[in-house]
């Protein structure tokens, strides 16, 4: 896919159906994101990823319910990560439901404060990153970065 359509066309396509209520097989959902992702950094598209990251992460973090969204958020930001130990945790999420939340949360806010640090590089990125999670309707998202 990365190949055959522009990048803005697959990314979309990839964190739509990631996302999707519908999803019925969200191990195989992750390790495509996670794939596609790894495809475009070496095509050296990490600013695309990142923007797109930026844009898509309300929507991530709205997911319903709490643990879906903890996960959803969790899989993105590993996935988009230019810390390649980082994008190896992606393999853990692949089945989420056994993941203890407090695990999670661990892989989440080692997640987004690295996101946060060193990949929203412009300033206009890091303030509205901040504003989403600080925002949150979940309060386990809402203090990540408290």
């Amino acid at each position: 896919m990365v190949d055959f359509l522009p990048k803005t066309e697959t990314l979309n396509s990839v964190l739509t159906e990631f996302i999707s209520v519908q999803q019925t097989r969200p191990a195989v959902a992750v390790t495509i994101m996670g794939k596609t992702f790894q495809l475009l950094m070496q095509k050296s598209e990490q600013a695309t990823i990142t923007d797109w990251v930026i844009l898509s992460l309300e929507s991530f973090l709205q997911q319903e319910p709490e643990e879906r969204a903890l996960w959803t958020v969790t899989a993105l930001l590993l996935a988009s990560s230019t810390n390649e130990i980082l994008r190896n945790l992606l393999t853990l999420l692949a089945h989420w439901r056994t993941i203890p939340r407090d695990k999670l949360l661990c892989l989440l806010s080692t997640a987004a404060h690295y996101f946060h640090s060193n990949q929203c590089l412009q300033p206009e990125h890091g303030e509205p990153v901040l504003k989403l999670f600080m925002n949150s309707k979940y309060a386990s998202l809402r203090t990540l970065f408290t």
